[in-house]
């Protein structure tokens, strides 16, 4: 069985080689808070650096965060469960739009 990486886990091995997730977003020229971001949320540049530090396909670290099929991550929405269309900041759908009622001359 594969072993499940979980923040901690990340967090712990990024110590272990004797980093720390704010010098890794800072020395990848990010935000420093990019990285600590990335193990709360999906925070794709985030993800990215400390996946490349690691040596560690994002796919593994995150596997909650990727389509099962195709390895390619999923769109927020898709991440909220919402059974498609799209979704405004406030997460509610937005009509769709329609022509205009010709009446009758």
């Amino acid at each position: 069985m594969p072993y499940k990486w979980d923040r901690h886990a990340i967090k712990a091995e990024i110590h272990r080689r004797g980093m720390t997730l704010t010098r890794l977003a800072e020395q990848a020229g990010a935000e420093p808070s990019v990285c600590r971001a990335a193990l709360i949320r999906p925070n794709r540049r985030g993800e990215r650096i400390i996946s490349d530090f690691l040596g560690i396909p994002r796919r593994i670290l995150w596997p909650s965060r990727f389509r099962q099929d195709s390895g390619t991550s999923r769109r927020r929405w898709q991440r909220r469960g919402a059974p498609g269309g799209r979704r405004t900041r406030g997460g509610q759908k937005k009509a769709a739009a329609r022509p205009a009622k010709r009446t009758a001359a």
